[in-house]
């Protein structure tokens, strides 16, 4: 590149991304290294890193609403709890298409130099769900008649039974054969829907996520479970634009869908605003409460 020309090259996180400009995007994930070398009258090369390094992170130095220069690459912890298919007595997800989720999750997550920190349950056999709801788990599937009113199920709380003692600073995420409204490809119980509820079981549902695994691919998944902790992280329910993250996904369109994947990004610097990115890497180093 000389030194008058106004070319530049765009880091993407995706393979829809990467293939709307030709050569001028580089496919990338959080913590590649790229060489960059200016040819001129010399050649000079520089190594950048794609985000800082987490060992960077030191709360909210680095997160600079008016600079994502600045961002370190934070970890959002997430627990799978991987439930039995009733039908076929195995994991309602496999391990290979897990890791596909959380890879297609990332990808998304990246905008706000964010990515998932994974712990898993259950793969292979599958967790056995509780015994009081087995009936509903081979048939209508876990009920959530209640979420629209911030009512709890008892599904609900015998799910949220099975979390680990030390929930901590952790999203639980329980993979499920079906929910119980058509539609319904996930839920999040995120602190504000929480701290709504009249019924004080909802406490151990907080920062818990159900995800179907369904007959869907892998990237529709990940684009869905990046959608719920959306939810927790910013701690709000649906709002914006078609094109947002945080749009109520089982309302869109197919052909609408893959659009919907978008993090406003923080140099909108809007008060109001609560997509932006800086709240959801707040959020990462402290699940709202």
């Amino acid at each position: 590149m000389d030194g008058t020309s106004r070319d530049f090259l765009r880091l993407v996180a995706d393979n829809d991304d990467d293939s709307v400009s030709g050569d001028k995007t580089v496919l990338v994930e959080l913590g590649d290294k790229i060489d960059i070398v200016y040819a001129g009258r010399a050649t000079v090369s520089r190594r950048i890193f794609v985000g800082r390094p987490t060992s960077n992170d030191s709360f909210y130095k680095n997160n600079d609403p008016k600079s994502q220069l600045k961002h370190d690459i934070r970890e959002v912890q997430v627990r799978f709890s991987v439930m039995k298919d009733d039908l076929l007595q195995t994991a309602v997800i496999s391990e290979e298409k897990l890791n596909s989720v959380v890879l297609e999750t990332n990808k998304i997550l990246a905008q706000a130099t964010l990515r998932l920190k994974v712990q898993t349950l259950g793969l292979g056999t599958g967790l056995a769900p509780p015994a009081s709801i087995e009936t509903n788990w081979r048939t209508g599937g876990v009920d959530i008649a209640g979420i629209e009113n911030y009512r709890v199920t008892n599904d609900e709380i015998e799910l949220w039974r099975m979390r680990p003692q030390n929930s901590g600073n952790v999203v639980d995420v329980f993979v499920i054969p079906g929910l119980s409204k058509p539609g319904h490809r996930a839920v999040s119980f995120f602190a504000g829907w929480v701290n709504s509820s009249a019924n004080p079981a909802a406490a151990a549902g907080k920062n818990c996520i159900f995800l179907t695994a369904g007959d869907i691919t892998a990237k529709e998944i990940g684009q869905v479970l990046a959608h719920e902790l959306g939810h927790i992280l910013i701690n709000v329910e649906h709002g914006g634009q078609k094109w947002d993250l945080m749009h109520a996904f089982e309302i869109l369109t197919e052909s609408e869908r893959p659009n919907a994947k978008r993090i406003k990004p923080s140099q909108e610097d809007d008060i109001g605003d609560v997509f932006q990115t800086t709240i959801m890497r707040a959020g990462a180093n402290n699940l709202p409460q």
